[in-house]
């Protein structure tokens, strides 16, 4: 848990992603995430937010607005 009801989750390689991969992923995680509880929401982060072409890592936020409480969605959302 990164702070009051958002979730972090980082993806790091050994090398630079495309952007176009990246997207593809981005729609994936989303899709999972919304599997576990569609109003959660998720939000790309990092250097791909930034428009960089290439990048090293995902950084994708994972906050449920309606939640005061830690849900523990992640295992779930990871075991997709």
């Amino acid at each position: 848990m990164c702070g009051d009801r958002v979730h972090c989750a980082t993806v790091s390689t050994s090398g630079a992603i495309p952007a176009f991969v990246i997207e593809a992923d981005c729609v994936a995680v989303d899709r999972a995430v919304h599997d576990v509880n569609p109003d959660l929401i998720t939000v790309t982060c990092g250097s791909y937010r930034r428009g960089r072409l290439q990048v090293g890592d995902v950084d994708i936020l994972i906050t449920d607005p309606r939640s005061d409480d830690d849900p523990h969605y992640l295992p779930l959302i990871v075991s997709r």
